[in-house]
Parts: structure tokens; C-alpha cells; sequence
């Protein structure tokens, strides 16, 4: 079985000085052009030379649709330095092929119906869903521009005039959401509600009307996967997978969130420098309990969860020994309860266990599961008072003081994904977004896949959805591992 590194090319980095004026764009667009990975640095390492070094980088990545941010060499690399790096070459060739397509196309384009889903990883399931089925097997003639992020991560402080995923991300195209010579399409005219349809900007206005993509050929009963491929990468889809694919086009970091992942990156790195050495040797667990654990949630086909940290640690351990690998694990939850519980695994065990502290204060599933707020179901019922502060699993707003997430709830997240994006493995629910989600991340932000450990996945379902195979791999797919066989 291949490392991981194996899947990632490797290559000895470019190295850019850059000065800080117009020629930083010109060179960071040559290197790109030229090779497969690039270390750019301004020539002082000071935050306002850093910060216009990053707006370069920028208009750069816009411009190579296959190109990635290297997270993770935030670990390991010099302070300031940010490194660049193309993705796994039949991945760029596609991403570059579809980008194309659609270039200096502005003044029409699709936007999709907004997913249903309240959640962050139901939501972005969604829209990943969404954007692969136009991106691989419908008739788009016309740029897709993909919209949906839950309003809740939203500020105006950190959003400025940009609103959806281009608060955080770069535009998933030469298109983004559009604002063609000053028209904005936030209230899409002509569409009601959550519809999509096609738009189409004419003397400053745009007008819109409901359609939906054609697909081009009929699905022969095979669930949520179309027969026919009409853009398709030249090697193997698995799964549910195609989801990474909307994190490489529609999730690469802008400039603002770079520097501020930077930021949140380095000071947990200086409270647990251990991590900094971990590489490829490492796991990271997504544990979802929160609302699934109380009695608003739990009913016949919802059986509450029953592995316990131990168990998640015990799978991840063998996941990595049949790798050859032992290392520390990064923790994610929503549950408070194993917060607390790791110190006395970690001693159990004799395995570090690590976690990025949430934005806002956790929840406990045992305190929240035995008080009268574990009957109602705080999802469909956010807006009742008893949802909006005290213990509650309302993952909208903080407990403490009502308000809404904000932005650093979803910078947290990214910042936890970052770090866990070179794991060679992944533990989670088979029935959880989220955990798909977190999957999806770190094969975006590491550029090849972990392989992934579905807790609680029935042996009857195979390994339908915890492929480690995927769109970036440029090899023959590795073996997926279930629960039962890690």
C-alpha cells in the first residue's frame, strides 16, 4: 500500500521574493505557470508586507483554477513563506478544462437552488452534491455559481460587501457571485425563495428565471449516480466523493482567511509545538453526538450513537498500525462530555489526543439529554427562546450570549482541518454530514485523501461512501476501511 506522500507530487519549490507593487502578479503568475509548487515570501516578514503578498497570491490562484494554498506548510515552512502547490495533475487538468470553459462568460450564468439543511455539514453536503451533479453530468452552457453558506457565519465586519461563500473563499470561477459592472445578483429578481435558475445581466440589471440543468441522459435507477459522465476526470469517481471536488473549485481560502487561519494555525502550534513534527503520522476523529444524543432526536430510526472516545482512538490506532504508522490523534466534537474525557483516555491509552477549542462554549450531551431542553428539537426550533441561550445544541448561536456564530466559528473549523490535513486517517459517523464534510476538507487542503473509518457502518453496507479513492488520486484507489475491519 502507497503512503500517502506517494499520492502528492513532489517537487523542489520555486522560490519567489516578492517587492509588494504590480510585479508580485506577474511573477507568481509565471511561476505557476512553469512548475508545481512555489514558495512566495515578501521581502520583509511584517504584517502589512505579508498582508499585500497574500492579495497577490490572490489574483494569482484566480487566474490557475488548479492551483492550491499548501495549508499545512504553515507547519513546517518559514515564517511569512506561502507556499503554493498544483494539484495532482489529471485533478488540475479537469479543473483547468472546466474553468475554461466558462471564462469571460460573466453576463449569464446558473445559480443553484439553496440547499435545505440548517447545519454547516448538511449544508455544504448539499451544495457539493449540487455543484458536482452540474459540473459532471449535466448540460451547463452557462457559468455555475455556487451559494448556500448559512448566514449565521456571516459578519459585516469580516464580510465587508461580499456575501455567501466569497465572504471566506475565492470565487469558484472567473465569475463569482455576480457583480458585473456593478450590478449584484443578491436577491435574485425572478426567483423565488430558495429556487434557482438562469440570470442574465442586461444595461446594469439582472433578470432571472427558474430552470433547472439538463441532464444528458436518463439515470437507469442507480441512486445519485447518473450513468452518463459529460465532463470526467480521466480516472476513478468512488462514492460519494465528488464532494472534494467542490472544495478545489468553490473553498480555496482568500487572502483575509489565509492570513487569519495563519494566525489561529501559529498560536495553537505555539501552545502544542509536538504537532509541528507529527507529519503524515497522525489521525484525526470527528465525534458527533449533540442533538443526536437527546430525546427530541432519538426514535426507532434514530438509535443514539454508542462508540465511545475509547473506541474512536481504538479504530484510529489500528487504521494507522496497518499503515505502519503510530502517532497523535486531533479531536473534533460537538459534545463537551469528550472534551473533558480526553486527559483520562490520553493516560489510558498513551496517546496524545489533541483538540482546537471551539469559538463558542460546548454543550454537554449529559447535561443537555437529562433537562427539559433535550425535548425539543433545536434545529426545526431555533427561533423558541429556550434555543437561544443556556446548554442547548442550537449550533446557530452562542449559548452565552444568543448571538449568532459569526465567522470565527467557521474559522475554527477550517483551522481544525488544516492541521488534521496531512492524517493519513479519518474517524467518523458513517451518518454524519460532518464527518463527510471534514473528509472532503482534508483532501482538499492536503491534496490527497485519508483513508476513512466509518464508525457504526453496518457491514451490509460495504464500503459504499468511505472510499478512500477520489478525484485527487492519481493512483490505483487505496482499500476503504470500515469500523469493523481498521
Amino acid at each position: 500500500m502507497l503512503p500517502l506522500a506517494a499520492l502528492v507530487a513532489t517537487a523542489a519549490a520555486a522560490q519567489i521574493r516578492l517587492s509588494g507593487d504590480a510585479s508580485d502578479v506577474i511573477k507568481l503568475n509565471n511561476a505557476l505557470d512553469e512548475g508545481s509548487v512555489v514558495d512566495a515570501a515578501p521581502s520583509s516578514c511584517t504584517a502589512g508586507a505579508l498582508e499585500k503578498a497574500e492579495r497577490a497570491v490572490d489574483a494569482a490562484l484566480v487566474a490557475h483554477p488548479a492551483w492550491r494554498w499548501d495549508v499545512a506548510s504553515v507547519l513546517s515552512t518559514p515564517a511569512c513563506t506561502i507556499t503554493l502547490r498544483r494539484q495532482p495533475a489529471r485533478h488540475a487538468a479537469f479543473l483547468e478544462s472546466y474553468q475554461s470553459e466558462f471564462r469571460n462568460k460573466c453576463e449569464e450564468v446558473y445559480l443553484p437552488e439553496v440547499p435545505g439543511g440548517t447545519y454547516l455539514g448538511n449544508r455544504l453536503n448539499s451544495m457539493g452534491a449540487g455543484f458536482a451533479r452540474a459540473a459532471l453530468h449535466t448540460e451547463m452552457d452557462v457559468p455555475y455559481v455556487p451559494r448556500g453558506l448559512p448566514k449565521y457565519f456571516h459578519s459585516e465586519a469580516f464580510c465587508g460587501n461580499v456575501s455567501d461563500l466569497e465572504c471566506f473563499f475565492l470565487p469558484a470561477g472567473a465569475c463569482g457571485l455576480p457583480r458585473a459592472r456593478g450590478a449584484t445578483l443578491e436577491k435574485p429578481p425572478g426567483l423565488t425563495g430558495r429556487l434557482g435558475g438562469r440570470c442574465a445581466l442586461s444595461k446594469g440589471n439582472w433578470t432571472c428565471r427558474i430552470s433547472n440543468p439538463t441532464l444528458p441522459c436518463v439515470s437507469r435507477g442507480v441512486v445519485n449516480q447518473p450513468p452518463c459522465v459529460r465532463r470526467a476526470p480521466s480516472h476513478r469517481l468512488c462514492g460519494r466523493r465528488e464532494g472534494a471536488l467542490f472544495w478545489s473549485v468553490a473553498m480555496r481560502p482568500h487572502a483575509k482567511t489565509r492570513l487569519e487561519l495563519r494566525r489561529r494555525i501559529e498560536t495553537w502550534l505555539e501552545a502544542h509545538p509536538a504537532w509541528r513534527s507529527t507529519g503524515e503520522a497522525c489521525a484525526a476523529i470527528h465525534i458527533r453526538h449533540g442533538d443526536k444524543y437527546t430525546p427530541a432526536w432519538i426514535d426507532k430510526n434514530h438509535p443514539p450513537p454508542t462508540a465511545t472516545l475509547k473506541d474512536y482512538v481504538a479504530n484510529a490506532s489500528k487504521a494507522l498500525s496497518i499503515r505502519n504508522a503510530t502517532g497523535p490523534m486531533l479531536v473534533m466534537t460537538d459534545d463537551q462530555d469528550i472534551i473533558d474525557e480526553l486527559p483520562r483516555v490520553a493516560a489510558t491509552t498513551g496517546i496524545s489526543l489533541y483538540h482546537v477549542p471551539s469559538a463558542r462554549p460546548l454543550a454537554s450531551s449529559s447535561e443537555v439529554s437529562s433537562s427539559e431542553i433535550g425535548s425539543i428539537n433545536c434545529e426545526r426550533s431555533h427561533r423558541d427562546e429556550r434555543c437561544i441561550r443556556g446548554p442547548n445544541f442550537n449550533y446557530r448561536r452562542d449559548q452565552r450570549t444568543g448571538q449568532f456564530v459569526g465567522p470565527a466559528e467557521l474559522l475554527q473549523f477550517l483551522t481544525t482541518w488544516a492541521l488534521a490535513s496531512r492524517c493519513r486517517v479519518l474517524v467518523g459517523m458513517r451518518r454524519s454530514y460532518f464527518s463527510h464534510v471534514m473528509f472532503d476538507a482534508m483532501c482538499a487542503l492536503g491534496g490527497a485523501c485519508p483513508a476513512f473509518v466509518a464508525i457504526e457502518a453496518r457491514r451490509e453496507e460495504g464500503c459504499a461512501g468511505t472510499e478512500a479513492c477520489h478525484v485527487f488520486d492519481d493512483v490505483e484507489a487505496r482499500r476503504c476501511v470500515t469500523s469493523s475491519e481498521a
